[in-house]
């Protein structure tokens, strides 16, 4: 588990030294980052409070690395801040970001039960592992207005069906052989991983809001 200060003055140490490592990682070998930094500097810059700072660290982050799958965590604080900053929509987007890279991380927030490292199937190791391994002194610097906003998100029957579906998915491509089902259904995955849900089914969701999805 990586350990996160607390202290305003240690957090600024802390950011101060990933972002340093960053720049001699980047002179030395490009946008290499064995560690991971790239993923703890937002919830850093969160648990400082400042806003407008986060925003510009997560402006850098989708500049620097465009293509990065990202850190479910790191996801989390990104929506966060943009809730914080009134950005309602793009706030959403980034939660769903969040759901999406780790199926587990929102309820294992919101004090649901979640599966044992040890008892689970291999395939959801690393989000476990995730949950594990993901700085929890951050929990503290979330507000209850946040979490019950958190809470709205992933109960609402948008969310609920885009994740039903993406579960009903994932699910039947485990051991689905190669061939046209298989193809069709990694397609879809992916879209919906890109959040663009136009041509996707979702039962629970009316035309309108399906519509509304894929904007």
């Amino acid at each position: 588990m990586v350990d996160f200060p607390t202290d305003p003055k240690k957090i600024k140490q802390r950011i101060r030294r990933y972002e340093r490592s960053l720049k001699t990682e980047e002179s030395m070998h490009g946008h290499r980052d064995g560690y991971g930094k790239r993923f703890l500097l937002g919830p850093l810059y969160l648990m400082l409070g400042n806003v407008q700072e986060t925003l510009d660290h997560y402006k850098w982050y989708q500049e620097t690395y465009p293509d990065d799958s990202g850190y479910a965590f790191n996801f989390l604080c990104w929506a966060i801040t943009l809730y914080r900053n009134g950005d309602i929509e793009e706030a959403e987007k980034r939660f769903i970001s969040t759901m999406l890279s780790n199926i587990f991380l929102i309820p294992y927030i919101l004090g649901h039960e979640i599966p044992s490292l040890d008892s689970w199937e291999d395939r959801h190791f690393n989000e476990l592992m995730e949950i594990e391994d993901f700085p929890h002194e951050v929990l503290d610097f979330i507000t209850s207005e946040e979490i019950e906003w958190i809470k709205a998100l992933h109960s609402s029957p948008k969310i609920s069906a885009i994740r039903k579906k993406y579960i009903e998915i994932d699910d039947q491509l485990e051991n689905l052989p190669r061939g046209e089902r298989r193809t069709k259904l990694c397609n879809e995955l992916f879209k919906i991983r890109d959040l663009d849900f136009s041509g996707i089914d979702f039962p629970e969701i009316d035309s309108d809001q399906a519509s509304a999805n894929s904007n």
